[in-house]
């Protein structure tokens, strides 16, 4: 069985050598890596170039210009030749035994296995562990968790069907697994199209969705086999920081973009689907910018709200919780921000 890690890079020359050496190190050496560089700015190329030198597993191409984080994906896979796909974070890395455990599921479960991910180690921009990121709680129950399979991997190991591990993150609006610690056959990503490009913002669950749309089984390991790297400028934080629409716009499209087939899949409804993104995006998020002082962010949300599905909005009694919420944390700003002013002087 042969794996392929592909690596997306942009600007990363300080922490992709680390990356690469956790491949490297595998127990199970039946693997490429391939790297697709984002035409980065920094010494990430040479340091690319060097290792290309040492082996011949490593394959690397830089594109002519940037396409972006999501645009990135699918070339850093374009050329994969194994059976099993892996797309692996140029700042992150696995643990010496990831592979082999992979291999161990896909040999005892076959076919039924197509896409599985596990827990990661959060750690901070020197390496250092920060906290362990389990199962997502809202999409992995304790019922789900397979005996045979914990057994005989020698880790809780949770199997759900993928339908059913479907309708739950569409009524949550949540990823099932994480982007650095997903693994899945070849033949599904191209079945779906791989990623597309086409979202800014979680391009891994748009694609998880569609993989859980067209199989049987979704599997999760709840063991660190992945080290998840947080700093100021990984994609995540600098998505944070922006504040910006667009990551929630991506979120809308898929109430709408969605296949008749995903929803047979999961047993939810276009309408279920809709109030699912008003409840868990717009609400949610709105509520979590009022309460880190950020009324204005908080306003766009409810007008991203109103223009994406007005007869929710309106028919949903937090909308106008959230209205006033928002009208005394507007006040509040203008109100106090003579004084930040004078305090900050």
């Amino acid at each position: 069985m042969k794996f392929s890690v592909c690596i997306p890079n942009f600007n990363y020359g300080n922490y992709i050598g680390e990356t690469i050496e956790s491949v490297l190190n595998q127990d199970y050496n039946n693997v490429e890596i391939l790297i697709s560089d984002n035409n980065s700015t920094d010494n990430s190329w040479e340091v690319i170039q060097g290792y290309i030198k040492k082996d011949s597993r490593i394959k690397a191409q830089q594109n002519i210009t940037n396409l972006g984080f999501a645009g990135n994906l699918d070339p850093a896979s374009a050329n994969a030749s194994g059976e099993m796909l892996i797309l692996l974070s140029s700042d992150d890395v696995m643990n010496p035994r990831a592979l082999s455990i992979f291999k161990k599921l896909k040999e005892i479960e076959g076919d039924s296995f197509t896409i599985a991910g596990t827990g990661c180690q959060k750690i901070d921009s020197e390496g250092k562990d920060l906290e362990y990121m389990p199962p997502p709680r809202k999409l992995w129950f304790d019922s789900d968790v397979d005996e045979h399979l914990t057994e005989k991997i020698g880790h809780k190991v949770y199997k759900v069907k993928s339908g059913e591990l479907l309708k739950r993150s569409m009524e949550t609006f949540m990823g099932p697994l994480y982007f650095l610690a997903t693994i899945y056959t070849k033949e599904i990503y191209e079945k779906v199209g791989g990623y597309s490009g086409s979202r800014l913002y979680n391009p891994d669950k748009w694609f998880h969705w569609k993989v859980l749309g067209s199989t049987e089984y979704c599997y999760f390991i709840d063991y660190p086999f992945f080290g998840y790297r947080w700093h100021q400028n990984n994609q995540l934080a600098q998505q944070i920081s922006t504040g910006a629409l667009k990551y929630y716009i991506d979120e809308y499209r898929a109430t709408f973009e969605i296949s008749k087939e995903m929803l047979q899949n999961a047993t939810v409804s276009e309408q279920t689907l809709q109030k699912a993104f008003i409840d868990n995006v717009i609400h949610k998020q709105t509520f979590r910018k009022l309460k880190i002082g950020q009324p204005i962010e908080a306003f766009r949300l409810i007008c991203l709200g109103f223009a994406s599905y007005p007869g929710i909005m309106f028919k949903n009694k937090n909308t106008y919780a959230l209205l006033l919420l928002n009208v005394l944390g507007k006040l509040s700003y203008y109100l106090l921000k003579p004084f930040k002013k004078n305090f900050a002087e």
